[in-house]
């Protein structure tokens, strides 16, 4: 930032002097921007800009009446800039729904550009109503008609007001805007960016896909568009393509692709760089690629500690590899953190039968059973390793719990009938047989 002090300010234009005024709003020092600004009148007393500028910083100072009496009848008043300052005052201080029909108006009468008009919503943005913004900015998108002669200017405003749209939360509403806007710039990649995410949003899956690869054929390496689309190759079963574009997205997040495009937060990038890990994850293991499946998910894992599906996840790929100790060892993270997932439990429970650790096996059935009283599957595998073990009561009880329930799976019933003529038990054959 350039040196305001007192001996140097003499070098420095009024367009310098706003310039440092901007950054230090923009750090949210209001005090040391009229620090600022008092020394360029100093310099420059009859400058009315900066008596402008003096008012802007009194509007993010909340001293309204003052920054009123400074734009009031200053020959910019009726300049963007001044009808900006305007229309921040109005907003805090009178009704704001006469605030946006002023400022409305000034678009109307010609006196703001489409791209002023959004330029003046968007710097105030986070002290408006979401309900308003979205009304007059979907009456403003009808206004910018895209003259030849500024048709740039104007699709740029398409684009930014198609992008306040979904900031407010209104993906249907913006969905129209920035088709507009892609009619009058077919290659402005953030109109392309902010339209499928919009589309994603709204699970328009199909019209996702087409946004994506057209801004993929003009950004290829654009990380956006390369994980929406890997994702709904992925939903549509085309692994072997999600994969391709889903790498691109985790280059990215990994730090090997240095990208400029983006234009989301940082909580939006981590969401979607954790779901690009989990779906390659899932398309590895669709392919037969183990391997590339259990780096994805450990990786997963690390990122997200409580992540319990990556745990399920690597302790069955632990299990195709053949390796059970391992298996126990990722699922026993899973139940950990979820330990009343029955999933989670019921697959404990078969990679302990697989290593005939059978009495750690009827526990874990118990809390199964527990869970899911009437599970005719817990209580019959409860009943058949009970009576491998020799357990013949839990054995007994299990068998008359599922009688109870009827199953009517013909395995079930050819068991509990064997179990039943063994122990001679012609009252439960009975009631089995009806």
């Amino acid at each position: 930032m350039l040196d305001l002090a007192d001996d140097k300010v003499s070098y420095y234009s009024t367009d310098d002097i706003s310039q440092i005024i901007y950054d230090l709003l923009d750090d949210g020092d209001a005090e040391e921007a009229m620090a600022a600004c008092q020394k360029g009148l100093d310099q420059h007393p009859e400058d009315e800009f900066l008596e402008l500028i003096e008012a802007k910083i009194l509007l993010h100072m909340s001293r309204y009446d003052e920054a009123e009496k400074l734009v009031k009848g200053n020959p910019d008043e009726q300049s963007p800039f001044g009808i900006g300052i305007h229309f921040g005052i109005d907003v805090k201080t009178r009704d704001q729904n006469k605030a946006f029909d002023t400022l409305f108006g000034h678009l109307q009468k010609g006196d703001l550009t489409g791209l002023e008009f959004v330029e003046i919503i968007d710097e105030l943005f986070d002290h408006l109503p979401n309900h308003l913004t979205a009304e007059y900015i979907v009456k403003a998108a009808d206004v910018v008609v895209g003259k030849p002669s500024k048709a740039e200017e104007d699709a740029e405003a398409l684009g930014r007001m198609g992008a306040l749209l979904m900031d407010c939360n209104c993906h249907r509403d913006a969905i129209p805007v920035l088709e507009k806007a892609l009619d009058m710039d077919a290659y402005d990649v953030y109109s392309w960016q902010d339209l499928s995410r919009c589309q994603f949003e709204l699970q328009m899956l199909d019209e996702c896909r087409n946004s994506c690869e057209m801004g993929i054929a003009i950004d290829p390496k654009n990380p956006l568009f390369n994980f929406a689309l890997g994702f709904i190759l992925y939903q549509k079963g085309e692994n072997t393509e999600a994969v391709e574009h889903l790498e691109v997205a985790r280059q990215y997040a990994e730090g090997k692709l240095q990208h400029e495009a983006p234009h989301i937060d940082r909580q939006e990038v981590e969401q979607q760089t954790s779901i690009t890990y989990e779906l390659l994850g899932s398309a590895y293991m669709a392919m037969n690629e183990f391997d590339k499946a259990r780096e994805c998910y450990e990786i997963l894992v690390q990122r997200i500690p409580k992540f319990t599906e990556g745990y399920y996840r690597l302790s069955s790929l632990a299990m195709e590899r053949g390796n059970t100790s391992d298996a126990i060892g990722y699922i026993r993270e899973a139940i950990k953190i979820e330990p009343d997932n029955t999933t989670y439990l019921g697959f404990y429970v078969t990679l302990l039968t697989e290593l005939r650790k059978f009495n750690e096996a009827l526990q874990v059935l118990d809390e199964l059973i527990e869970l899911e009283p009437k599970s005719k599957a817990y209580l019959l595998a409860k009943a058949e390793l009970s009576l491998s073990l020799k357990r013949y009561d839990e054995a007994d009880r299990a068998y008359r719990s599922l009688l109870k329930l009827k199953p009517k799976d013909s395995t079930s019933r050819e068991l509990m009938r064997a179990y039943f003529e063994a122990i001679g038990d012609k009252e439960a054959l009975k009631k089995l047989n009806k």
